[in-house]
């Protein structure tokens, strides 16, 4: 598993149709799908644009399969407007907003307790 670095950058493993496999805990994300090619993202994007990119993530987000160690999201997401405007601060807003979505929801609880760091 590959998480975002800690320099201004955020990597992100997509294939050409922008879909990607994550897993939400805390304020990490993981991209578990090691067969895309790597997409770097290092500019800031808007609040609004980031609303805008947090409610297609989360109109395509489904679990795969609620009985698996990790919880794995699909989410379909249009990340060419993104691909140069990202930053730390704003992979942690959108990951924020995505959590949101589900922190009251019993499977982000399980998700959040069967995650180790």
């Amino acid at each position: 598993m590959e998480n975002y670095d800690s320099g201004n950058n955020i990597s992100i493993r997509v294939n050409d149709l922008f879909y990607f496999i994550i897993v939400l805990s805390g304020y990490h994300l993981f991209v578990v799908d090691d067969t895309v090619p790597i997409v770097s993202v290092n500019k800031k994007v808007t609040n609004s644009e980031l609303g805008k990119l947090s409610k297609v993530a989360l109109k395509k987000c489904r679990v795969i399969d609620p009985h698996v160690d990790n919880f794995f999201f699909f989410i379909e997401i249009a990340l060419q407007s993104v691909k140069k405007n990202g930053s730390v601060k704003t992979y942690l807003l959108l990951v924020s907003k995505i959590k949101k979505f589900f922190i009251n929801q019993w499977c982000y609880a399980i998700l959040e307790r069967k995650m180790v760091f």
